[in-house]
């Protein structure tokens, strides 16, 4: 019987030596999900066979299974045709395990695309069809209207209000929120309403993901040497790939965001990362689109009083209000009063 070399590389994932938990198994995952798509698993099996061999030690085993994880993920991540499996072969064969689970990272692409269409602008909440909210209102008694925005939270004072869009576009990755009115938490209780292209985002996550924002710059202050590129990467496996944004709504504030969980600790926001810089190529083979500004918002009790002092934006209510309808007037844009049940 032909030895079960798919499932053994899959297994090994796992291992110390190798990726380790908890990010082997959902490299595991991305592989079992495309073999599902293949119907050559025979012939996988028998690119993966490397023959006998005499020096039967741990290190030599761990090496020839991580030029089998190699071979895997070229041919199901990259799919490269079986008929380069010699040539592969020759090329990985004697390099050591360290640089072998390094290649094999980098044959899964930095953004995992499901779910992508369900981030389409026409399945979010168009802020000029609300007008019950462009003044602070008593919700109390219920009645508030549904929506959902994609939002850029800002703290008082910021200047991204002054010019939001030639500001936004000149970074690369992008800390926003999927607001919604049944989970209203929010990194920050002002902002910036936006439409953005389903291209432009690059990673989805019922919390806090801790991802450094890349303002104008490929390296982390978050993750210090860690590129750009691998700090997507490893956002994206750890999360499992895009989630919709009715997935992001039900998982937050639950203990089923920790499913997702790639932060510093769970958060009652999620963070939707997005790329602000238009006309650029996606791994996915998309490009970005440029961002809109489709209005500003602020929050409100569900009274509709403002409180004396935003813990989020970290301003006082009068200066904070001031900054949100100064931006909406300059840009003929709609001010959304929302109402959040936590400011009380």
């Amino acid at each position: 019987m032909r030895k079960p070399h798919i499932k053994s590389v899959i297994d090994s994932l796992r291992e110390p030596w190798f990726i380790g938990s908890p990010l082997g198994p959902k490299y595991g995952v991305l592989l079992t999900d495309a073999l599902a798509l293949r119907q050559d698993r025979d012939a996988l099996e028998r690119a993966l066979a490397l023959g006998d061999y005499n020096v039967h030690t741990a290190s030599n085993k761990n090496q020839r299974m991580a030029l089998r994880a190699v071979l895997l993920a070229s041919f199901l991540m990259k799919q490269h045709p079986l008929s380069l499996r010699n040539r592969l072969y020759d090329r990985y064969k004697d390099v050591d395990v360290p640089f072998l689970v390094q290649g094999f990272k980098h044959l899964f692409p930095a953004i995992v695309d499901t779910n992508r269409s369900s981030w389409a602008p026409n399945n979010l909440t168009d802020p000029t069809t609300l007008n019950p909210y462009l003044r602070p209102r008593d919700w109390t008694t219920g009645g508030a209207p549904l929506y959902r925005f994609i939002v850029h939270g800002v703290r008082h004072q910021s200047e991204v209000l002054d010019a939001p869009i030639p500001t936004l576009s000149r970074w690369l990755c992008i800390s926003m929120c999927l607001l919604s009115n049944t989970k209203p938490a929010s990194f920050s209780n002002h902002g910036l309403i936006l439409g953005v292209p389903a291209t432009n985002i690059i990673t989805t996550s019922p919390s806090d993901q801790w991802f450094d924002n890349y303002a104008g710059t490929d390296r982390s202050i978050k993750a210090p040497g860690v590129s750009l590129s691998d700090h997507i990467i490893d956002k994206n496996l750890r999360i499992g790939g895009l989630l919709t944004p009715t997935q992001i709504i039900n998982r937050q504030g639950t203990q089923a965001a920790l499913q997702n969980f790639v932060g510093d600790a769970l958060t009652e926001y999620n963070e939707i990362i997005v790329c602000g810089i238009p006309n650029m190529v996606m791994p996915f083979g998309g490009r970005t689109g440029p961002l809109q500004l489709l209005g500003t918002f602020i929050q409100t009790r569900m009274n509709g009083t403002l409180p004396g002092f935003y813990e989020g934006s970290q301003g006082n209510f009068k200066l904070v209000e001031t900054a949100a309808m100064a931006c909406a007037r300059r840009h003929s844009v709609p001010l959304l009063y929302l109402p959040n049940p936590a400011l009380g």
